[in-house]
């Protein structure tokens, strides 16, 4: 078994996007070409946004987003310390300093308690300023935005919404990607949308903010003719991977949502801690992740997985406070009695495989071995 079924995917749209490959070679333009121009558009109506920026990949996208703030020396941005490296290590790129948030323990996003502790400890240095707050959708799951907007709207902060692993959720009717100031989200394969490699897309209704993105993106160009108003990267989603995605991107919304919602009722029934869904939210999940009740169970119960040579995988196993990259900016967490909600998390959450191709005999199984770890750990404590 595998942990994502990318080939049975691949297999479902073969023709569709066999025939986008080779009008593409036929066309012989690959970059800036027609598809980017027609993606850009469907997956901004698709969000529910004005503008849409494609670019190279999901952490280009978090940088294009918070360079396009005018970030300084010794400017904050807030980000979740249980969340993958690339949305703190887009901060240290863009030159901010990132600033650890704890998350809640049953949604495994955003804490707004802590969030808003930590920007009032920033504030007490009168050295740093806060300048933003990225946000992550994380497995599928939004955040806690109604108390977030509050909390930034309070404090003057932009919000950027890292969605690259809720392509397709939302929260109080909206998409995700389109509920911060900012949206980005990543196509690498394993997303809910993803490439036959890399890229990535930035969310907007600001059109000044588009328009210095499109700049940043494309060298600091800032129109048709060769002028270079800023200093740029070179970061664009090519036309082969912007025609595959045109595929894919109907085919989720035809085919995929329906059946990643369908297969994971089947497994919300299990005696485990499931991430539980924000509230007003409609998660279209990119992991099923539970939460053991210790570290030995989850070791446990990966040894049986691995008896069945059924992978499993562990999101994230160290915060990112604690990870050597950040260790400069050590001075700025905060140091709390006992482990954070992020460390306990660290240690106990398991993700599962799921997609919209597992099988119903792949979900039995699951399952069976689930509620096997669980008996055994029932009577050993007996």
């Amino acid at each position: 078994m595998k942990f994502k079924r990318l080939n049975r995917q691949s297999r479902a749209i073969k023709k569709e996007i066999g025939k986008k490959i080779f009008e593409v070679l036929e066309s012989s333009t690959f970059i800036q070409g027609p598809n980017v121009k027609k993606l850009e558009q469907e997956l901004a109506n698709f969000v529910g946004v004005d503008e849409c920026i494609t670019c190279a990949n999901g952490t280009d996208a978090l940088i294009l987003a918070i360079k396009a703030l005018n970030i300084q020396k010794n400017d904050v941005v807030f980000v979740p310390d249980f969340t993958f490296v690339a949305s703190a290590e887009a901060i240290v790129l863009a030159n901010a300093i990132p600033v650890f948030v704890d998350v809640d323990i049953k949604t495994m996003t955003m804490d707004p308690k802590d969030l808003e502790e930590k920007i009032n400890e920033v504030q007490a240095t009168m050295i740093y300023h806060p300048k933003a707050i990225v946000t992550v959708d994380l497995f599928g799951n939004v955040c806690d935005y109604e108390s977030i907007k509050k909390i930034a709207k309070r404090y003057d902060l932009p919000i950027i919404e890292d969605a690259a692993q809720a392509f397709g959720s939302e929260y109080k009717g909206k998409k995700a990607g389109s509920i911060g100031t900012i949206g980005t989200t990543s196509f690498f394969p394993a997303k809910n949308v993803g490439c036959y490699g890399d890229g990535g897309a930035v969310f907007t209704n600001d059109l000044a903010i588009a328009k210095k993105i499109r700049s940043i993106a494309n060298h600091g160009r800032e129109d048709e003719s060769f002028h270079y108003s800023r200093i740029g990267m070179n970061s664009r989603l090519d036309e082969l991977q912007a025609a595959i995605l045109r595929v894919k991107l109907e085919h989720f919304k035809e085919v995929e949502i329906a059946r990643i919602k369908e297969n994971e009722n089947k497994f919300m029934k299990i005696k485990y801690a499931i991430q539980k869904e924000q509230l007003n939210c409609m998660i279209v999940r990119s992991q099923f992740t539970i939460c053991c009740k210790t570290q030995q169970e989850r070791l446990a119960l990966q040894k049986r997985f691995d008896k069945e040579d059924i992978p499993t995988m562990i999101y994230y196993q160290m915060p990112l406070s604690e990870q050597k990259a950040f260790q400069i900016f050590s001075h700025l967490f905060t140091k709390k009695k006992g482990d954070s909600n992020t460390k306990k998390l660290c240690q106990r959450v398991l993700s599962i495989p799921f997609d919209a191709y597992l099988h119903e005999d792949e979900i039995k199984k699951i399952k069976r071995i689930l509620r096997i770890n669980l008996y055994f750990n029932e009577n050993e404590k007996i």
